[in-house]
């Protein structure tokens, strides 16, 4: 019996990927695996063509913004994770993941879901038809089930999902003062954990405590490292709760 084709990322799959990557904008994308190229040219302009309203001019570096790690629904799960955890470690902001879902392979619905409670569920009727193309599935064929999910990339470090649950646990019992010290000695610890400022911010405006939650913008802002994405995500936060109130017409 022949060996499995690595799975081909479908159109449909590449697309849902692109928008998830839309939000943040990155600099810089590396795909970790996509034979047809299909994710890069959902994002980027092609050679010679007009960027569409949604792309922009991106770098490939391995060293990205943005990494998009993409299984082949063959690899075992230990080497699954082992490529997970270094296309992490040279990521700058944020992680996707993306495989076919297939019984004893990859990373798994489980872990995926494990480590984003969002991991989203596309079913597809493209099945792989070679080394880098696909096809419509026959009839009697099953459907097949891709799992994505995202993570900000510090979070693969070594201990850093204990030292975020930690910091979560507290976070609601914590006034504004101590969430930026607690945030800062997760800092200490993880230089790329710039995710904890955001969620303070986050949690400080849905305490309707803005100015509160300043401070914590403040220190994002004087950060050079900080991702684009986290320092505009915790920007619109706050300019939600702190901008100007809308003047109502009486009468």
């Amino acid at each position: 019996m022949s060996a499995p084709l690595p799975a081909v990322v479908p159109w449909i799959v590449a697309e849902a990927i692109a928008l998830e990557i839309l939000g943040q904008r990155p600099a810089s994308v590396h795909v970790h695996r996509d034979p047809g190229d299909r994710i890069l040219r959902q994002l980027a302009p092609a050679a010679g063509e007009p960027a569409l309203p949604w792309q922009w001019p991106l770098a490939a570096d391995p060293d990205a913004d943005c990494t998009v790690w993409v299984g082949d629904g063959c690899t075992s799960t230990l080497v699954a994770r082992t490529e997970v955890l270094a296309s992490a470690a040279r990521c700058r902001d944020l992680v996707v993941l993306c495989e076919p879902l297939a019984p004893g392979v990859g990373l798994g619905l489980s872990l995926l879901r494990a480590i984003d409670p969002d991991t989203r569920i596309v079913v597809t009727d493209e099945v792989t038809d070679g080394p880098d193309r696909t096809r419509e599935r026959k009839p009697w064929e099953p459907s097949p089930r891709w799992a994505l999910a995202r993570a900000r990339a510090w979070r693969f470090d070594a201990d850093a999902e204990l030292a975020r649950e930690g910091y979560l646990g507290r976070l609601g019992r914590m006034d504004a003062g101590q969430i930026l010290v607690a945030a800062r000695r997760v800092l200490a610890r993880f230089a790329r954990a710039h995710e904890v400022l955001l969620l303070g911010v986050v949690e400080l405006v849905r305490r309707g405590d803005p100015d509160g939650a300043a401070p914590l913008l403040a220190e994002l802002e004087r950060d050079t490292d900080v991702a684009p994405s986290i320092l505009a995500a915790a920007r619109r936060s706050w300019i939600a709760a702190a901008g100007p109130t809308p003047v109502r017409r009486v009468g």
